[in-house]
């Protein structure tokens, strides 16, 4: 688009990044999917490029088209135009141009005279810019451009707050920067998981396609995510050595193999975890990759395998993230649901009943005893992160919250709770077979590959029978 301000560089470009003296050479780092930040004029916007490179150099994701570094390039791309549309350099800006951005921020308004952005929307905004002011303030050495203190040309305030409590329980403080003219926060809404109505009708959306690669495809890929409570780009980035790995612990008679996954909003060394699944799970996508990937792959014509799990079976290319998301509102629409149907969601589900079986586990009574046990045992938090991928242990109140809503009268063992995720796997692949039996397009191929889920399902609910898959 010719108004975008940002592009993404998506060839394999290399920046220096030190001089190597043991090797008497400069070493660089690849900076594919980087943002490029332009200014209307579509000449390069040097400090916003360097603001890019400064998050670079901190840590920050690329991994997804240009991952969090995207959304600072989009965020601060407001106040560029903005200083150019007003004919006045970065530098420049004063306590009233700002409060001036701001409240345009607040005006803008559709075609229906429905605001734009929401409150929570200018906040993320507003403070991207207030780093952006910050980093270009300490770049050019100009002490009085933006702080603070009172001789500062814009004038912030900095906020404390307290987010949660370490092991001695003092206090984890937080501090952030605020500026007067930012609105309000938006009243908090609380998401809760996927409702089982909206489960039901996505599944039965994703069985009604004709085709049934993109059944097997579609109804792994969904399992994918209620089985590892992954964020949506995680499961996308599941690599085919990864379920492999996985299939070589089924070998060895692991009760519950782990899953490695990509974690995204991590800036630490350690942005992987690995996560329990039922061998069910493992079953179906080593099915689907020796069958259904292998075919796009082969007939798509790609000769380097790019070994990523889920592909376009048109493309043959991993799938993306925006695209999947169309998915998921096309089949809600065609299942006819007015439920909350996000992949996030599902990822809200998964930590729910994640924590039920912790609680169950550890014989945990009320939330007070789960706070004490998150802030007092640190094997039980590193768990809790790595099933998870939350830094932030604070977060999950509210998961803690449904957790205990969920057993309030209720009975459950561990045992029920681990075999539960088994059983959602199985009943997926019988509503598959049902349905091919009606139509009578049921394959030998395909009655295998089940009667490998009823072993696996056998094994993960403690029941193993034998059988002798090629006496079918």
């Amino acid at each position: 688009m010719r108004n975008q301000l940002v592009n993404i560089i998506k060839s394999e470009f290399k920046i220096w990044s030190y001089y190597s003296h043991i090797n008497r050479e400069l070493a660089t780092r690849n900076i594919k999917n980087m943002p490029f930040l332009r200014w209307p004029d579509h000449s390069p916007c040097i400090e916003g490029n360097l603001f890019m490179l400064s998050l670079f150099g901190d840590g920050l994701s690329m991994q997804i088209k240009g991952g969090t570094l995207r959304t600072y390039a989009y965020n601060i791309s407001h106040l560029i135009r903005f200083c150019y549309k007003n004919r006045i350099n970065i530098t420049d800006l004063t306590d009233n141009w700002f409060t001036l951005f701001i409240s345009g921020l607040q005006v803008n308004k559709d075609g229906l005279g429905i605001r734009i952005r929401s409150n929570n929307q200018i906040l993320k905004i507003g403070r991207a810019c207030i780093k952006f002011l910050l980093f270009i303030g300490d770049f050019h050495s100009l002490k009085n451009f933006i702080g603070k203190d009172n001789y500062n040309s814009i004038l912030l305030k900095e906020i404390r707050i307290v987010v949660g409590r370490d092991r001695k329980n003092n206090p984890i403080i937080k501090y952030y920067w605020h500026h007067e003219a930012f609105p309000n926060p938006d009243t908090k809404k609380k998401r809760h998981p996927i409702a089982d109505i909206a489960v039901v009708g996505i599944k039965s959306s994703i069985r009604s396609n004709k085709d049934s690669k993109l059944v097997k495809r579609n109804s792994v890929l969904l399992q994918s995510y209620f089985q590892t409570g992954a964020r949506r780009s995680e499961v996308l980035w599941l690599k085919v050595k990864d379920v492999m790995d996985a299939s070589k612990l089924l070998d060895q008679g692991i009760q519950f193999p782990t899953l490695r996954l990509i974690t995204l909003k991590r800036q630490d060394l350690v942005p992987e975890r690995f996560v329990p699944v039922p061998r069910t799970l493992i079953v179906n996508l080593i099915d689907y990759i020796g069958t259904t990937r292998k075919r796009i792959i082969k007939n798509c014509g790609i000769k380097i395998d790019h070994d990523f799990v889920f592909v376009s079976h048109t493309s043959g290319q991993p799938l993306d993230p925006d695209t999947l998301s169309t998915y998921m509102i096309m089949w809600a629409k065609q299942a006819g649901i007015t439920e909350p149907a996000f992949l996030h969601l599902i990822r809200h589900l998964f930590i729910t009943e994640t924590l039920i079986r912790l609680i169950i586990q550890h014989e945990l009574n009320n939330k007070d005893e789960f706070r004490k046990t998150l802030v007092n045992n640190e094997n039980f938090k590193l768990q809790l992160q790595e099933w998870t991928g939350h830094t932030r242990l604070s977060s999950l109140d509210i998961y803690i919250d449904l957790a205990f809503a969920d057993l309030a009268g209720k009975t459950k063992t561990l045992n029920n709770v681990a075999a539960g995720a088994s059983i959602e796997v199985v009943k997926d692949n019988i509503d598959i077979i049902i349905s091919k039996c009606i139509k009578n397009t049921m394959t030998k191929a395909e009655a295998l590959s089940f009667k490998k889920i009823v072993e696996a399902f056998s094994l993960d609910i403690g029941y193993p029978i034998s059988s002798d898959v090629d006496s079918c």
